[in-house]
């Protein structure tokens, strides 16, 4: 048995050793591509990945990505040391309790659905509509923050990844036309 403990040891060692050489490996790879950029493609290389991020659906506290889930609009998240609690529909982090501020939370009535007969649980169809009216949102105001020049390049190179979120109205705004 100790045999076996001090040879899972010795592997996990060396896994690490490997992954942490990898990483750097890419860190090098990223910072030699960066050097090689004009400052507009640096840029514009950023906004993409702000983009990106923001329709990213993540833990408002520590980040962590979600996906879906099922159930309560009340979220916990399920990080270890992280445990936040927020609200589905708006992501707000609520610290250690979202339901009181679900049951107030606008963000389905400014996306255009109703009031719910019950707050907490929504099917998934409605939650995937507001979070796209507010993914929206949220990608037209940083598309429009940014400098002219850029503005449209950018939408360009995020055209796949604003339709594969459903933020159709900012691809037809500033691509399609």
């Amino acid at each position: 048995r100790l045999y076996n403990e001090g040879k899972k040891k010795l592997v996990e060692t060396r896994l690490a050793k490997e992954m942490e050489e990898e990483m750097n490996r890419r860190l090098e790879m990223e910072l030699r591509r960066r050097e090689q950029q004009t400052e507009e493609q640096r840029k514009i290389d950023t906004a993409r990945r702000d983009i990106e991020d923001l329709l990213n659906l993540k833990c408002p506290r520590c980040g962590t990505v979600f996906v879906d889930f099922s159930g309560c609009m009340a979220l916990t998240c399920r990080k270890a040391g992280c445990n936040a609690a927020f609200c589905a529909w708006c992501q707000k982090d609520c610290g250690t309790n979202a339901h009181p501020h679900v049951l107030r939370c606008t963000a389905p009535q400014e996306a255009g659905e109703q009031a719910p007969n019950d707050y907490y649980c929504r099917s998934l169809d409605v939650w995937k509509r507001v979070q796209a009216h507010r993914q929206r949102k949220t990608v037209e105001q940083y598309l429009r923050a940014l400098p002219n020049e850029i503005r449209s390049r950018v939408a360009q190179i995020c055209a796949q990844t604003l339709l594969d979120a459903g933020v159709t109205r900012v691809y037809e705004q500033y691509i399609a036309n």
